[in-house]
Order: C-alpha cells, then structure tokens, then sequence
C-alpha cells in the first residue's frame, strides 16, 4: 500500500486530530479504526459534503479467505477503565463511596444519560430521553458531549439495562447509522482478549528490560518495514528486525509470558 501510494505518508507521525481533519476533507477512501473512532470525521463530511459522504465499517479480508474464518478486533471484558486509590488518599472510605455511587444504577444514569429533569425523565415508568439530546447524540457525538456534559465521563460503565428494562448508555437508545451497519455487517467477529492481557514481564526485573528493549527494536523498525522501497527489502528488514529481537532477549521474555499464561489459567479454571 505505501509503495504504491494508497497510505498516507505521514501515517507514522498522525495524531488524532490531524487523522480526523483529513478523514474529514472527504479525500480519504478509508482507515483502519473502530466505526465510532470516526463518528467526528462523518458529522463534519455529512454537513460539507453531503448525507451520502459518510465512512462505514467493513470487514477488510485478504484473498481467498472467508468471513467466518477470521475475526475483525480484539474485545477485553477486563474494562477500558484504570482506576486506582492512591497511598496519600486522605479519605478512602469517601472514594469508595464514590466508586461506589459510580456503578450504582443512579450513577450510571447520570453519567451517561445526563440530568434527570433536564436531559431525561420518568414517562409510563421508564427512562425517557430528551429528544433533542438524542437527536444530537446521533447527529454530532461530539459536540453534544461537550455541550451537555452527558458521557463526558466514561468511568465505571456497566453494560446492560436498567431496572426498568433502558439501557444504561444511552448511545444504546438510537443508533447511528454507522453503527447499525456495523452492527449488521460485523456480527460475532470479536474475539476476547482477557486471557492474554497484562502477561509482560514486570519492568523491574531482568527480564522486564528485556522486553523493554525488545519494543523499541520493534518500534524503531516497524516504520522501516513499511516504507521500504521493494519487497525484497521489507523482508531483509522484518529479518533483521527478528534478529534484534532475539539479541535483545525475547526468548527470555517470551518464557516469562507463557509462565504468567499458565498462572492465569490456573487461577480462572480453579
């Protein structure tokens, strides 16, 4: 793809907000992310260019392989969320209460649906959304976010419904289009990733360094790689990149893992 032109030179250097300007110039084909990482990116395309401009997520298969015999992302059921109570905390019985009123069905309700009174209520005994917020939830992400503060934290969120039978996210309550289709073109593609996360070795150690060392071989020889100017070349470099790999100490960091795998194992079967 880069040989011939199709990725953008400067993929290695992209932050979000540039990535999002050129998604949203409506000169990009397509991008390799999740269906809500470009929700920004389409309200800008469907006000300048029109309804119709707008990116979809797709499966992207290579040749001769089938939809069912791969999967699209990784999903880890561990939670997005790092969330700790520091050793200086002056008061940890009043941060547990927090994180408690967090998960609670209340807390979850004003995180992520906003103000009761104001941006919902009670109607027929259920959570009733603002019209407008939903509207601007799906229209412009974003925007509505910061306006309204709703899902502006996304700490301690549960997934399912509410005691009423509502959703605790209200992104849940309309769907935007792009989600529908993904929803309908990527069905059962993820796999869980739980199992296989936080199994480096511990950076302290010896062999920490080494992974340590390992990553940066890694990261300074990726982009090489991709921007070599032949396929003969891009091999000679994966080669090589290996090869430092292995000098720096993989196999010792790679013995490491698998013990911490096995451990893992051995505490979620029991």
């Amino acid at each position: 793809m880069y040989r011939n032109d199709l990725l953008d030179k400067e993929w290695v250097v992209n932050k979000n907000t540039l990535w999002t300007q050129k998604l949203s110039s409506g000169d990009v084909f397509g991008t390799l992310s999740a269906y809500w990482d470009v929700a920004a990116a389409n309200t800008s395309l469907a006000s300048t260019v029109g309804p119709d401009a707008q990116l979809y997520a797709y499966k992207v298969l290579g040749n001769g392989i089938a939809s069912d015999e791969t999967t699209y992302g990784a999903r880890n059921t561990l939670g997005w969320d790092a969330i700790g109570i520091t050793s200086n905390c002056k008061n940890v019985e009043r941060a547990v209460d927090f994180a408690d009123f967090m998960v609670s069905e209340e807390g979850q309700y004003l995180k992520l649906w906003g103000v009761e009174g104001e941006d919902w209520e009670i109607k027929d005994g259920v959570h009733t959304a603002d019209s407008e917020l939903v509207k601007g939830r799906v229209e412009d992400a974003n925007g509505t976010i910061r306006s309204t503060g709703v899902r502006l934290w996304t700490w301690f969120v549960k997934n399912g419904n509410g005691s009423d039978g509502t959703p605790y996210d209200i992104l849940k309550v309309e769907l935007t289009d792009a989600a529908v289709f993904a929803n309908k073109n990527l069905p059962d593609t993820n796999w869980d990733m739980a199992e296989y996360d936080a199994l480096e070795p511990v950076g302290s150690t010896p062999e920490g360094l080494k992974y340590q060392k390992a990553q940066d071989v890694f990261d300074q020889a990726f982009p090489k790689i991709i921007a070599a100017s032949s396929e003969e070349e891009c091999v000679q470099l994966y080669e090589k990149m290996i090869s430092d790999m292995d000098a720096a100490g993989l196999k010792d960091v790679e013995k490491v893992i698998n013990e911490n795998y096995d451990a893992k194992m051995k505490i979620w079967n029991e």
